[in-house]
């Protein structure tokens, strides 16, 4: 598939509902899941890519069916209902030049959120009260070397951890803000 412009579409679902009503399968996550973790798709795959974004993703190399991005972390918007689809299926969506260009000119946030989350990721690792730190641009997360394949512009906002206490994962999101109230904040919650 060559990769077209975007077609856009407000689904009041899931990725995956989403992927399920237009195509009849369930995507291929890129980025997700807890633990966090990145993972090929196969060939000819549907690919959600909302985590890390279109921008933050070499979808090109996998030669996918379709591509499937919920619009939330691009747009700054969790409550957002919009769906971005790159796929040669006719009828698909609708086209919106102003919307294109909204989402590019979220780049610059975007770039500050990755950096902030390497930077939270590694504060993270160094931390007495954290058992372990899954983030795919850590070099010791298992998934770094194929992250560091498929995923551009940085590894995404997201970042889970677990606590030595109890262990249960908690997830966080980087935000393009200053990363010492970040960092603060953080260990407040710690």
């Amino acid at each position: 598939m060559t990769m077209r412009t975007a077609r856009f579409i407000e689904f009041d679902g899931s990725a995956e509902e989403l992927s399920l009503e237009l195509f009849g399968v369930a995507p291929h996550v890129l980025l997700g899941g807890t633990p966090l973790a990145v993972a090929a798709p196969p060939e000819h795959a549907v690919i959600d890519v909302s985590l890390p974004t279109a921008w933050g993703a070499i979808i090109s190399r996998f030669r996918p069916r379709s591509v499937v991005e919920h619009l939330a972390r691009r747009l700054d918007d969790p409550g957002t209902g919009l769906f971005a689809i790159w796929t040669d299926e006719a009828g698909v969506g609708f086209e919106d030049d102003g919307l294109a260009l909204e989402l590019g000119a979220c780049l610059p946030r975007l770039r500050s959120e990755n950096d902030n989350a390497a930077t939270i990721a590694s504060y993270l690792v160094c931390h007495p009260e954290v058992a372990e730190v899954f983030y795919p641009g850590l070099k010791t997360d298992d998934g770094f070397a194929l992250a560091a394949q498929i995923l551009a512009n940085g590894f995404g906002n997201t970042i889970e951890y677990s606590t030595e206490d109890d262990g249960t994962i908690r997830r966080i999101h980087a935000t393009a803000g200053d990363i010492f109230d970040q960092i603060e904040e953080l260990e407040r919650s710690l």
